[in-house]
């Protein structure tokens, strides 16, 4: 009876150990799932998630800067509801592009800028430059300002004209997806391009 009495009791120590480390290790993985689910709750909006069945929606939010010295124009915008495909993408800012730029504010500034950034809880259609974000999940993109900056959030695409050479027709148009430039073709006349452009999309060929 001694004997068993020791047996079990050899039994009963480790069996105990491994159930408190059990429910360490599983109280561990809970606190580090609330953290993950915490810290990236601002993503977690499925409104702001693709959805085939809705219009993608563009909004203006900012002039960015202009340099009327160095003849340099920047304007930000935000996309709801934006196609995950580049191609999808491109298709819609340039449509956007021919319907909305003018044609004299391209020959102007040198370059001429519109950069897009994807609409969500932080950066949204009410951007207030240097006023403070609308909640605290939004945090990340305080840096050291705690005001709005568009320039802490990630690019969907960025879009530039800027002459080239004697003509005052002759452009380069250089497009990219986040934050880097990687696509570039020459326009021979920028007046024509537009008006093929808006042709194809049914608009007023004399709007610049």
């Amino acid at each position: 009876m001694k004997f068993m009495r020791k047996f079990l009791s050899a039994l009963t120590i480790p069996a105990f150990s491994i159930v408190i480390m059990c429910c360490i290790y599983f109280a561990i993985f809970l606190i580090a799932l609330i953290f993950i689910i915490t810290a990236f709750s601002y993503e977690g909006s499925k409104e702001y998630y693709y959805n085939k069945n809705k219009p993608t929606e563009v909004f203006k939010i900012s002039e960015g800067w202009v340099d009327e010295g160095r003849r340099n124009k920047l304007e930000v915008f935000v996309l709801f509801n934006p196609p995950n495909d580049s191609s999808s993408l491109r298709r819609i800012i340039e449509e956007y592009n021919l319907q909305t730029i003018q044609i004299d504010t391209i020959k102007k500034y040198f370059p001429y800028q519109r950069l897009f950034y994807r609409e969500d809880d932080c950066l949204n259609r009410n951007y207030e430059e240097g006023k403070p974000y609308s909640g605290d999940f939004c945090a990340k993109f305080h840096g050291n300002d705690p005001g709005q900056q568009f320039g802490y959030h990630d690019e969907l695409m960025k879009i530039s004209y800027y002459p080239f050479g004697n003509s005052a027709d002759y452009f380069y148009y250089i497009y990219g997806f986040g934050e880097t430039y990687s696509n570039e073709f020459q326009i021979e006349n920028i007046d024509q391009f537009f008006e093929e452009g808006r042709k194809k999309l049914n608009l007023d060929s004399t709007e610049n």
